[in-house]
């Protein structure tokens, strides 16, 4: 049975999912496979586009994706491509 009323449980996830963060180890290493894909997510590159080009499956590639994002505390592919900018991981070209 839930603890609050709809309205409150809303707001009480709303509050945290706006607030809270995984803090981001400085320490965090990535397999090159995860580089790799956080290159391609940078590029534009589906999920579905990703599995091609690699031969991996659609779902290997969103398992990649999903502990990348918990690697550094993204909650978004846009976090993903953040992080990769801001390390250096991924240069635009041109």
């Amino acid at each position: 049975k839930p603890y609050f009323c709809k309205i409150i449980t809303e707001r009480l996830t709303d509050i945290v999912t706006r607030n809270y963060q995984l803090p981001v180890n400085n320490e965090t290493t990535f397999t090159d496979r995860e580089i790799e894909i956080m290159r391609l997510i940078c590029n534009e590159f589906t999920s579905k586009e990703i599995a091609e080009t690699l031969n991996l499956s659609k779902r290997t590639v969103e398992g990649h994706r999903t502990r990348i994002m918990d690697k550094i505390g993204a909650k978004s592919i846009a976090g993903i491509i953040t992080f990769a900018v801001e390390q250096g991981i991924y240069q635009r070209q041109g």
